[in-house]
């Protein structure tokens, strides 16, 4: 892993590490990865298992913003690719809008357009 990668793991977890001292008299806390709010009681292990996730979507894509009008649509919600957009390429060249993509792979581990057979 590259030094801004480690310097962001090292801050992610600093803030993980001091948002669990700060709410031990809360019952909820939001995740500093993902911003969803979480029980404390399973505060630990869903930060762990989001910090994974995060990696992996890392190495599964490469991040862009469109630059110009693209008559490519995203597979996933079928809207056309617009300049500003921020996009993701998969490792197999496909591209879809990067928030599309990330649900997409909050339940699949697949490209939509190349599912496993």
């Amino acid at each position: 892993m590259n030094q801004r990668g480690n310097k962001n793991s090292h801050n992610q977890w600093s803030l993980y590490i001091s948002k669990l001292k700060k709410c031990k008299k809360r019952q909820k806390e939001y995740c500093p990865i993902c911003q969803k709010k979480i029980l404390i009681l399973h505060y630990n292990k869903h930060v762990e298992q989001c910090s994974r996730i995060s990696e992996l979507r890392a190495k599964m894509y490469n991040e862009d913003v469109v630059n110009m009008n693209r008559s490519d649509e995203c597979a996933i919600c079928l809207d056309s690719m617009e300049c500003g957009q921020r996009i993701a390429r998969l490792k197999c060249l496909c591209v879809y809008h990067k928030a599309c993509i990330d649900l997409w792979l909050n339940k699949n581990i697949w490209c939509p357009n190349h599912p496993p057979l």
